[in-house]
């Protein structure tokens, strides 16, 4: 029985992301005027900060994308609405433990080591779990924010580690 399943965690436009878009346009019609008017050290900076700022604003809007696939989990960042990166994945099978971040079985694996990775937008108001995977001997602690269909198809493949919320 095959169990495909895709939730896409949206986020919505931060200042900071308005603030780079609107200074990035501003740079780069600056830019073409200094370019227009031949005056290079001017033009070069006006280009520059554009650049930098095109490089604030993709950076600004994230979302990420949560893949099941028969018990195999997949993590897509995208950036801009565009740019799509595989980020992360793990089998629910290698999940020690899956439940809110703020419950108290979450609390009790809390002191333990390894690598924390947040995979939700700054923006969400979505309620956070917390993943503790143990892949390949490796420990790590995975924060994101699923739906309950998500939720189901995470306990069907590992009841045990599951924790629903209430």
């Amino acid at each position: 029985m095959d169990n495909y399943y895709e939730q896409l965690v949206t986020s919505r436009e931060t200042p900071k992301y308005i603030i780079s878009r609107l200074g990035m346009i501003i740079s780069a019609i600056t830019a073409a005027f200094y370019l227009l008017i031949s005056q290079a050290l001017f033009f070069i900076i006006f280009a520059v900060t554009a650049l930098i700022l095109l490089f604030v604003k993709k950076t600004s809007y994230v979302e990420y994308e949560y893949t099941f696939n028969n018990g195999d989990i997949d993590v897509d960042i995208i950036y801009d609405q565009n740019k799509r990166k595989r980020v992360y994945n793990f089998d629910v099978k290698e999940v020690e433990l899956l439940a809110l971040a703020d419950s108290d079985e979450a609390r009790q694996f809390s002191t333990r080591k390894g690598k924390v990775y947040k995979f939700y937008p700054s923006t969400s108001q979505e309620k956070i779990y917390v993943a503790m995977v143990n892949k390949g001997g490796k420990k790590s602690k995975v924060l994101f924010v699923p739906n309950e269909k998500f939720i189901g198809l995470c306990f069907k493949y590992n009841p045990r580690a599951v924790k629903r919320a209430q």
